[in-house]
């Protein structure tokens, strides 16, 4: 903004000095030339007058008692007889001094001189006296006034351009304290207010992104309270869930419900920690570790349902930017859609592949494919009834952790989910 004022303080100055100032170099010339023409215009009456008294003083009118009587012509002053003969700095043969000795006042440039020729009478005819100046003298003083002329113009458009960037950083100031602001909320830092005060427009601006502020904390504050109570909430049915299982007493049965219950507890007191802080640690995992702990669950289910469960697990470790429980809920999410959405018995693999620079987890099924006509991947869109969160809950593990989730088919027809994650390191 305040280099676009800049310009345009330039642009409208620069005409404005441009209006001005043409006419005036225009009107300096002609002044500087009426001065010079009135000057050899009054130097040749002068002339005249004083010839006038010679003649009317001197019994015979000779070239001898025209130079005494003019005591010595000056430069450019010049007395024509009508004889021809020349006093001074005249040229008999002008058409101005011809002019004069038909008995007429004449002026005009001759041969790059500015020449006035004006006639005395007497008895035997017209003398001509002459006063001339040089072409140049017309124009004395011209270009000195031009370049004084546009000195000024130049610098009445600095100061007028200097004016205008002053003006623009006390009008971009305050627009870039608030922009600032602005991005400083967009960053997440609710605590950021605008202390713009003028001019009053955009402090009107800054209050109103001020109020927006205040409002947004307190809503994200207050839904983070409510996830936490609903959290908090869901640690009384786990505590009788885990009283109830305790009580079965085949070990074989009890313990893997066990680990399971523990694992819900744990990511209950997680989830409600990472809520009431607003904010996720930096995590990191071995995802072949996480996926194969994760699998011990997964494959009790898969044999309880009859199906197939090909697990291919690539030499460990595969560092990932992401926890161990995102890393399960990721896979809660892709295995729990195939042992929903496809028939009992339906076979399913599980593939962790070690590339250069990341890891993949593939899981695909033998089943029917993904529905036609919607994207599975959005929030809450489902094709078989169900809340449609599981896809996007993986794709935010993956996009989190730098990665991305792909969709496809797989070789048999069935649905096929690989998700990236790019290595932390260089596996060992």
């Amino acid at each position: 903004m305040r280099i676009r004022l800049a310009w345009l303080a330039m642009a409208v100055t620069t005409l404005v000095v441009i209006a001005y100032t043409v006419p005036l170099v225009v009107l300096v010339d002609r002044q500087a030339a009426d001065r010079a023409k009135v000057r050899v215009e009054n130097d040749a009456q002068s002339l005249a007058t004083v010839v006038a008294l010679a003649v009317a003083t001197t019994p015979e009118v000779t070239p001898e008692s025209i130079e005494s009587a003019t005591g010595g012509l000056g430069p450019g002053l010049g007395v024509v007889l009508s004889d021809g003969s020349v006093v001074g700095e005249a040229d008999p043969t002008s058409p101005i001094v011809s002019g004069a000795l038909a008995g007429s006042q004449a002026a005009g440039e001759v041969e790059g001189r500015w020449e006035v020729a004006l006639p005395v009478g007497y008895p035997a005819g017209f003398i001509a006296a002459v006063a001339s100046t040089p072409m140049a003298d017309l124009s004395a003083g011209v270009t000195q006034a031009t370049v004084v002329l546009v000195g000024l113009g130049l610098a009445l458009i600095g100061a007028a351009v200097f004016v205008a960037d002053r003006l623009g950083r006390s009008l971009t100031r305050p627009v870039s304290d608030l922009a600032a602001t602005a991005h400083s909320l967009a960053e997440g830092n609710l605590q950021t207010r605008s202390e713009v005060n003028d001019p009053p427009e955009l402090a009107e601006v800054g209050d109103a992104l001020n109020e927006l502020a205040g409002r947004l904390d307190h809503l994200i504050a207050s839904e983070r309270e409510m996830m936490a109570d609903l959290s908090h909430r869901l640690r009384t049915p786990l505590t009788a869930l885990r009283l109830q299982v305790e009580g079965i007493e085949d070990p074989a049965v009890r313990q893997p419900v066990v680990s399971q219950v523990e694992r819900m507890e744990t990511s209950v007191d997680r989830l409600i920690k990472e809520v009431r802080d607003g904010r996720r640690p930096p995590s990191q995992c071995d995802l072949v570790e996480a996926v194969g702990r994760r699998l011990q669950y997964w494959s009790l289910l898969a044999e309880a349902q009859g199906r197939s469960l090909v697990r291919v697990l690539a030499p460990g470790p595969l560092p990932v930017a992401a926890s161990e429980d995102d890393i399960g809920a990721m896979l809660d999410a892709l295995l729990g859609n195939v042992l929903s959405h496809t028939p009992p018995g339906t076979g399913l693999s599980l593939t962790v592949a070690a590339q250069p620079k990341q890891a993949a987890l593939v899981v695909a099924d033998e089943g029917q494919g993904f529905p036609s006509g919607f994207d599975p991947t959005e929030r809450g869109a489902s094709g078989a009834g169900s809340t449609g969160l599981g896809l996007d809950i993986a794709r935010q593990v993956a996009e989190a952790a730098g990665g991305s989730l792909l969709l496809t088919t797989a070789p048999s027809g069935g649905a096929m989910v690989v998700a990236s994650f790019p290595l932390k390191r260089e596996p060992g």
